[in-house]
């Protein structure tokens, strides 16, 4: 099957980016390695950053549809399948090469694309202290943010190692052992009652937080709403009309949901 032309294009822009850089990749080589012209690309992309943000986006999203997959039909709650599902996480985010990208953007210039990095890294976050609240429980859901950051961290720190080592993962063991240093540092928060994040959410937080509640129970349409909220809460501009539409087009009761919505948008 013949690739189509603008995953051709993302393709090429990937090789090139890995290879030279963001700063040393130029919008003519781009056009050069897909052998097309520069009309061709701007059909796609207004510019080498959308192109690139792009490449960032899709490896994020396979990623999350694979790991949301292990746990179809499965027990939420079963500390198994979190493993598992990290260790996809673990090894995707290599194969898709989310990891050079991310480091090349985290030393380059472009604001933009740092803030998009950063996106995707705090929705994977969130998305760990969910799963961390389906295990330990909704009592582990004020420690579960702050613990899943340190979690990340480490999980970023072990790559950094090995990459500069240059030996192979130990994918399997490195879940292991950070997970089991994450219930650690649960434990002890949870005894000390001591965080540097603060238990009072704002309703920002508090809506996300009811957002991926519902998205452990919601239906395959009911994802696609929630996952669409997420990015609307993201939006420099509120359009509190189609928030409003995809609430009411989910299939359970979202009072609580509409009531946070409406002081957030009144905040905004």
């Amino acid at each position: 099957k013949l690739m189509n032309t603008k995953q051709l294009i993302i393709e090429k822009s990937l090789e090139l980016v890995i290879k030279e850089g963001i700063e040393s990749t130029s919008l003519q080589d781009i056009i050069e390695a897909a052998g097309i012209s520069k009309k061709t690309f701007y059909k796609y992309f207004s510019s080498k950053d959308e192109c690139i943000a792009e490449i960032i986006n899709q490896g994020y999203d396979k990623v999350r549809l694979e790991i949301s997959d292990i746990l179809v039909g499965q027990d939420s709650k079963d500390l198994l399948y979190f493993r598992k599902q990290l260790e996809v996480y673990l090894t995707q985010t290599q194969n898709y090469h989310l990891y050079e990208l991310t480091k090349i953007i985290r030393t380059g210039t472009n604001i933009e694309l740092r803030k998009n990095v950063f996106k995707q890294e705090q929705k994977d976050i969130h998305w760990m202290a969910k799963r961390l609240t389906d295990i330990y429980g909704e009592e582990a859901s004020p420690y579960s943010m702050e613990v899943m950051t340190y979690f990340y961290g480490m999980l970023q720190s072990v790559l950094v190692t090995y990459k500069i080592k240059n030996i192979p993962l130990p994918v399997s063991k490195i879940i292991e052992r950070n997970l089991r240093y994450a219930a650690l540092i649960l434990e002890e928060m949870q005894i000390s009652d001591i965080t540097l994040f603060s238990h009072n959410r704002t309703v920002k937080e508090e809506i996300i937080h009811e957002i991926y509640l519902l998205k452990a129970t919601g239906t395959k349409e009911d994802l696609v709403l929630l996952e669409a909220l997420l990015d609307e809460l993201d939006q420099t501009e509120k359009r509190p009309t189609i928030i409003n539409a995809f609430i009411n087009s989910l299939s359970f009761d979202t009072a609580d949901l509409k009531k946070n919505m409406v002081v957030f948008l009144k905040e905004s």
